[in-house]
């Protein structure tokens, strides 16, 4: 199901006699997927559904894509500027169509702009991911190594859960 899995062969496995805090011990397994072909509106609307904050993402054969967070939207918002885009456009116009463009074709040019953006374009496409028995200490190191909030959990390659920075607040306070 994990198409591009970074998989963490080094990291310690609990043995027998010990029983520190697994990642399987962690993970929320009742997992909420975004669609790679989701416009952002409909990413939106997901997110205030489900009440969380990321997801991983997964494409029309249902496999593992990438992550997309609430963060991702939001910097997409921040870096579409539409006083930009305007701008752009008009430019455009100008250079190469050689006439000035009216401002409600401006508009609707922006508008679309942002409509035909999709969850694809936004998000983070490498996964990282654990397997079950990994240690939460490991997993927690592994974020802060890669600046992730979010890693996949494997069993048999298989997708079975996601850590996020706040599961391991909850084990480590």
């Amino acid at each position: 199901m994990l198409k591009e899995a970074v998989y963490s062969s080094d990291a310690p496995v609990p043995s027998s006699d010990q029983t520190p805090l697994c990642a399987k011990d962690v993970m929320t397994s009742s997992l909420q997927f975004a669609q790679a072909d989701w416009s952002l509106r409909d990413l939106g609307a997901f997110f205030v559904k489900t009440k969380v904050s990321g997801a991983p993402v997964i494409d029309h054969k249902g496999e593992a894509v990438g992550v997309v967070t609430i963060t991702d939207l939001a910097k997409h918002e921040q870096y579409n500027n539409p006083k930009e885009t305007l701008e752009d456009v008009h430019r455009f116009y100008d250079e190469f169509v050689g006439q000035p463009c009216h401002e409600g074709d401006v508009e609707s040019l922006t508008e679309l702009s942002f409509l035909s953006k999709k969850v694809l374009d936004i998000m983070t496409p490498n996964l990282i991911s654990v397997d079950v028995g990994v240690e939460a200490a490991f997993v927690a190191q592994e974020m802060v190594s890669k600046h992730v909030h979010r890693v996949l959990v494997t069993e048999k390659e298989k997708l079975v859960g996601i850590i996020s920075s706040l599961d391991l607040l909850r084990f480590f306070r």
